[in-house]
């Protein structure tokens, strides 16, 4: 059996993507962008909901 390495999705997430991209963007389809991180990570990114409810975004 060959061996195959596991990502960690996680890891992508919380370093190298702007979580306001995916809050964006889930606006413009109407998708709640906390459905793609975990509770930890919701809670770390709280101030991205805070930030779009302030500045009036509505995803057009």
């Amino acid at each position: 059996m060959k061996a195959t390495k596991d990502y960690n999705l996680n890891t992508s997430l919380k370093n190298y993507i702007d979580p306001r991209v995916y809050a964006d963007w889930g606006q413009r389809i109407d998708f709640d962008w906390k459905m793609y991180y975990s509770k930890s990570l919701q809670r770390r990114f709280a101030w991205v909901e805070k930030e779009i409810n302030a500045a009036g975004l509505s995803g057009q």
